[in-house]
């Protein structure tokens, strides 16, 4: 395990592991190193961003000892292990998974991942499945929360699964129509929240926040422009448009901005081009944005967080806590690309290209997740061709002090307090 601090002069600091509450801008960050290709042979797939729960957990996706996928999970206290998936393999022609992807961990120990599933049927030989599967850290084996298949003949989870850290998750199958949106328990039976139709056709990014609102980029059909793109949030079985919020609304189909929702159900995304939406009179340009969802056919409610007027040129995944951080990957204007939490791309700079952890030039960067204990995964290849992945905390991820409210009791005696969450 490797831990220090940078302060844009990265220097070690030793072995620290307690988590810290970051009060100000000039917090030093501190990195955590979760797994070292070289060093722990966990042969990691940058292209998959690692998830991380709130407790500081870290599942990411690799490679086994026989080259086929698999989960490995980290804290930066000990080396990272591999998450026993119940996979035999093709050894005894039994099953495997393969193309692992979207992870999703939280405090308790539940993982959920999308995969193909093979299997060898008697009959029929290789038939191949693609679902939603779960396991647990420490547990033995997975099983499965939803499959669709055989590929080709029955809809298939889309994109992503998303899980909060209550538990609920929330996925989609819907394309051209057809398929639904799903929302539930991880440890029970998904429900259908939302029906392929007329109105709602192909689904991408999803996301759910503890108390169960799915926001979801999809195209669906607007009966003042037609087929249209937006961030939709479901809540209740068979909410429509007249019953849901919006994010954003109205867009060209070729606009796919990803969304992120927290608990105070702000959501965020990012945009890479200038968008008109000429009902509500509006523009809204590249860059990062907050929004508090609005009613549909109601002009959507925007901060934007940082644009392209400045340093910035293009923008890529985003995260948010519920205290309002924003993370997010983007590439400057001198094409050196990097992760930041806001506007300022040396004050508000987690990582980027040509930074130097623990001696090693960073040549490529990947964002994880953030979480609501001030932390940010990611995942990063350096001159050595080394790939790892880090946790970091500090720097422009401000988590608020506990705050300490006095109330005298009746008798005047005792005190209590209470921490407020903003």
């Amino acid at each position: 395990m490797t831990v220090f601090s940078i302060c844009r002069t990265y220097i070690m600091t030793g072995m620290i592991v307690a988590t810290l509450y970051s009060n100000s801008r000039s917090d030093p960050l501190t990195f955590t190193l979760i797994a070292d290709d070289k060093l722990h042979g966990t042969y990691i797939e940058k292209n998959v961003p690692a998830s991380l729960a709130d407790n500081g957990t870290v599942v990411f996706r690799g490679l086994d000892t026989l080259s086929s996928d698999a989960l490995f999970s980290g804290n930066g206290l000990t080396n990272p292990v591999m998450v026993d998936l119940g996979d035999t393999g093709w050894i005894n022609f039994l099953s495997s998974y393969d193309d692992i992807h979207s992870p999703q961990v939280i405090s308790s120990g539940e993982i959920v991942f999308i995969a193909k599933r093979s299997i060898l049927h008697v009959a029929l030989g290789v038939v191949q499945f693609q679902g939603i599967y779960r396991a647990m850290l420490g547990g033995s084996g997975s099983d499965t929360l939803f499959e669709g298949g055989p590929l080709g003949h029955h809809p298939v989870p889309r994109h992503n699964v998303a899980m909060a850290e209550t538990g609920l998750v929330a996925f989609s199958t819907i394309a051209n129509g057809n398929g639904a949106i799903y929302s539930g328990s991880v440890a029970g039976t998904p429900a259908v929240l939302r029906n392929g139709s007329g109105t709602f056709f192909n689904t991408l990014g999803i996301d759910i926040n503890d108390a169960g609102l799915v926001p979801i980029q999809m195209e669906y059909s607007d009966s003042t422009i037609g087929l249209s793109r937006g961030i939709l949030i479901f809540e209740n079985p068979g909410d429509d448009l007249t019953t849901i919020n919006t994010a954003i609304e109205k867009l060209n189909v070729g606009s796919q901005p990803q969304p992120v929702i927290n608990n105070h159900d702000q959501v965020a995304f990012s945009l890479n081009n200038s968008v008109t939406l000429p009902l509500f009179l509006t523009t809204f340009n590249a860059g990062i944005y907050k929004a508090n969802p609005t009613a549909f056919d109601v002009a959507p409610d925007l901060t934007m967080i940082v644009g392209t007027d400045g340093p910035f040129d293009s923008f890529g995944r985003v995260e948010m806590d519920d205290f309002g951080n924003i993370v997010f990957e983007a590439t400057l204007d001198n094409n050196v690309s990097g992760i930041y939490g806001g506007p300022d791309p040396l004050l508000d700079r987690i990582i980027q290209e040509g930074d130097q952890i623990d001696g090693n030039t960073v040549l490529d960067i990947r964002l994880g997740e953030l979480n609501n204990s001030g932390q940010v995964a990611f995942i990063t290849t350096d001159t050595s061709l080394i790939d790892r992945v880090y946790r970091v905390q500090g720097g422009p991820i401000v988590i608020p002090a506990p705050a300490t409210v006095w109330i005298g009791l009746a008798l005047g005696v005792g005190m209590l307090t209470r921490r407020i969450r903003p």
